[in-house]
């Protein structure tokens, strides 16, 4: 039984997360948002039309982002 305790899986890749409240007080002049490695998360209201970039999305983030007339664009 060598190697079974200790091992580490080396594909894991940690991810930060923000929600989708927080993406207005982030835009530019243009109403773009790009996050790199981070998922947005769907907690919150978004009241303006947004372009966001960002490494993954929830379907309720998904969701509220294109409901208000915005862009979901998965990098």
């Amino acid at each position: 039984m060598l190697g079974k305790y200790g091992f580490h899986r080396p594909t894991t890749v940690k991810m930060n997360f923000i929600n989708v409240g927080d993406l207005e007080g982030m835009a530019d002049e243009n109403g773009h948002v790009d996050l790199g490695l981070v998922k947005v998360l769907g907690k919150g209201k978004l009241a303006k039309k947004l372009t966001v970039s960002a490494a993954g999305f929830s379907v309720t983030a998904k969701e509220k982002i294109v409901a208000v007339g915005g862009e979901v664009v998965v990098a």
